[in-house]
């Protein structure tokens, strides 16, 4: 019996190392139907639109909605809002290269990451925009994004995602990328339950099939 299971041992191990890759996975910035969004607005929409017709006219691809960026970008328009005056928004902005990291420029925002399903980890190389516009006028909020050093950001061809926010007269946008360090995208999940289930049910199957096997 000892020797038939040293033989089988390899076997076994084999079988739960190929289960292992599928036990791991991270949710990507373009997968985000069932996670939080900003709230659904007109002006929210009409900027994103406005955004990718001018990303167009620069012959550059255009936004794809990253709905955990909007969400996040949601969230810290309502802060801003309760707690900055609508002066110098451009102070507040986050890109790459900034010397102060994300959790100076906005408070809480651990928890705001938390509520959106980001890791941390993945905003580094991404950028927050935010403006400052009374009431949102259209023409204006596309000039504060166009006209003013959000402008380069919204040239750079490394930026494919984006989401935007709003609260009264802030609204934020969020620039993502499609990298690991950029992409506002969610923490890996260690264990995926159902295949961790499968891969031990194959195990005990094993097992049982080597004791039937040996009696």
């Amino acid at each position: 019996m000892a020797a038939f299971l040293k033989l089988r041992l390899p076997i076994i191990i084999l079988l739960i190392l190929h289960g292992m890759p599928f036990l791991s996975h991270s949710d990507g910035c373009s997968d985000d139907s069932d996670q939080p969004t900003s709230s659904d607005n007109k002006e929210e929409k009409q900027l994103f639109r406005d955004i990718n017709s001018y990303r167009l006219f620069v012959n550059l691809p255009v936004f794809i909605p990253n709905a955990k960026a909007a969400c996040l970008a949601d969230k810290i328009s309502h802060q801003l809002q309760k707690d900055k005056p609508c002066l110098d928004a451009q102070s507040y902005r986050y890109t790459p290269g900034t010397k102060h990291p994300l959790n100076s420029t906005f408070k809480n925002v651990d928890r705001l990451l938390s509520h959106c399903h980001i890791n941390f980890n993945t905003t580094a190389d991404g950028a927050i925009l935010p403006a400052c516009v009374t009431k949102l006028d259209q023409i204006n909020v596309l000039k504060n994004y166009r006209n003013s050093l959000y402008g380069r950001y919204l040239n750079d061809s490394k930026f494919t995602h984006a989401g935007i926010g709003s609260g009264d007269d802030w609204i934020v946008v969020i620039l993502s990328t499609n990298t690991s360090t950029g992409s506002f995208s969610g923490a890996p999940v260690s264990l995926a339950p159902s295949l961790l289930g499968m891969v031990i049910a194959s195990l005990f199957g094993c097992l049982l099939l080597i004791n039937i096997v040996s009696v």
